[in-house]
């Protein structure tokens, strides 16, 4: 469920892993987006999620967990260059807004 996602990734590394892993296999790729929504808020903007992120975006055949990591990479990227703007709230939203 989208809320389990959320709790996991507000676990940061080994929750967002266990996500990845029970939707790396799926054949439900709108319903994976529909999880993966608003898990981008939940995200732990920390090194190790980025380094699992940038290799997920890079290795991942699966298309949900592909844009979510490049979204979420994109978001971590305007964190880290001003973290006093509202691009990472509002790269959640274009995320949201696409996937719908």
């Amino acid at each position: 469920s989208h809320l389990a996602a959320k709790a996991l990734a507000n676990a940061g590394l080994p929750g967002l892993k266990m996500v990845f892993d029970s939707l790396s296999t799926s054949k439900d790729i709108e319903g994976d987006r529909k999880i993966l929504k608003d898990m981008i808020n939940h995200l732990n903007y920390d090194e190790d999620v980025e380094n699992y992120l940038k290799e997920q975006a890079a290795r991942t055949t699966q298309p949900a967990l592909k844009e979510f990591a490049e979204r979420s990479l994109e978001a971590m990227q305007a964190a880290s260059v001003d973290e006093t703007t509202e691009e990472p709230e509002t790269e959640a939203e274009q995320y949201q807004t696409q996937i719908n």
